[in-house]
């Protein structure tokens, strides 16, 4: 019986990996590429829809979306269209059947929520200010007086653990993200947390990491459209 299912269970996933997804997002990192990073390391088919003029999201795909709620990042399944990009991450990772990817317990999934919730709190330190001219200046001091202060916890949480929970999730995801912008901004700006340095190394020395950037798939090395 337990083979049985385990069969019927592997026939859906096959016939899953067989339905190609499409990702919306602009032409850059921002909200689309964590999404990106977990289809690549869960090895499944998408499509990069990259829209480089505003015109083509804000006055067509936006109004054509199947989607009460259209927004980018969106991740299209079939008929089944998602967004805000929580959501997608976490799709996923489940569509993919990886379900630790957001924690083996609830208890668990709840600390991995909350992570999830403090990195997205500092990357939105890293937007702040994004359309000013002295938007550099703006985003050091903003990792110096708020982001950094935010990662010492994280830092503490990591402590020597390969990964945050001590196995791989999504958390691990969006922890990277904000890692890479801030020392493509300041290569210095981590030398107080050698664990966060060592788990980005680690994160981006995933194989297929490693090959996704190599790929025609990495659309930009540009966080925002400034940086």
């Amino acid at each position: 019986y337990q083979r049985r299912v385990h069969g019927e269970y592997q026939l859906i996933k096959n016939i899953q990996q067989t339905i190609m997804l499409t990702l919306g997002y602009w032409n850059s990192k921002g909200r689309g590429e964590i999404p990106r990073l977990l289809l690549e390391i869960t090895k499944q088919q998408y499509q990069n829809k990259v829209y480089t003029e505003q015109s083509d999201w804000f006055e067509k795909d936006k109004n054509t979306l199947q989607t009460n709620f259209p927004n980018l990042p969106y991740l299209i399944d079939n008929e089944q269209v998602i967004t805000e990009s929580r959501a997608v991450a976490e799709y996923i990772v489940l569509r993919a059947g990886c379900t630790e990817m957001i924690g083996k317990t609830w208890q668990e999934q709840v600390t991995v929520t909350q992570l999830v919730g403090l990195l997205e709190e500092v990357d939105g330190y890293l937007y702040i200010g994004c359309t000013e001219d002295n938007y550099i200046e703006i985003l050091k001091k903003n990792i110096k007086d708020k982001a950094l202060k935010k990662l010492k916890g994280v830092s503490q949480f990591l402590a020597e653990k390969e990964w945050l929970m001590g196995y791989f999730t999504i958390a691990d995801a969006y922890l990277f993200f904000v890692e890479d912008f801030i020392l493509t901004v300041d290569e210095d700006a981590l030398n107080d947390f050698p664990n966060l340095i060592e788990h980005r190394k680690r994160f981006h020395n995933i194989q297929e990491v490693k090959d996704y950037h190599k790929s025609d798939r990495f659309v930009s090395t540009k966080f925002s459209t400034i940086i």
